[in-house]
């Protein structure tokens, strides 16, 4: 093997891609909340995952308000979200509810439930 082998060509060394951290007019207010949330921010901190902040920003301010937007914003910067998703407020915050819990052990039976007179299973015989 060469002694060039591997290393880039002294003309042109590599240039790290610079991340254009553009700000919305609509989102100009917000901005030092921004600025705290990238800083704290976990994960992938690329072009993409500013794009889509902003994205995800505008949307919340433009479907729920200055008041929602703020909030998201201030948890996610307080480590209650990882990121500031619509799917995941919408999914949570919006519904006014928790997920409702399907399994059978959280059904609760009661002396009632069982009050139906004789069992139609031969296996139980007379037990009930």
């Amino acid at each position: 093997m060469g002694d060039g082998v591997g290393r880039e060509p002294e003309g042109t060394p590599r240039k790290t891609p610079s991340l254009t951290k553009q700000i919305p007019g609509k989102l100009k207010p917000y901005s030092a909340l921004v600025e705290d949330f990238w800083r704290v921010k976990k994960g992938s901190k690329g072009q993409t995952a500013w794009d889509r902040l902003m994205r995800n920003l505008l949307y919340f301010l433009e479907k729920y308000g200055e008041a929602v937007l703020k909030d998201q914003l201030e948890l996610a910067i307080n480590g209650k979200w990882n990121g500031i998703e619509p799917a995941r407020y919408e999914q949570f915050k919006a519904a006014g509810k928790p997920p409702e819990t399907k399994h059978p052990a959280a059904q609760v039976f009661t002396a009632k439930d069982f009050d139906n007179g004789p069992s139609n299973n031969p296996a139980l015989g007379n037990l009930f």
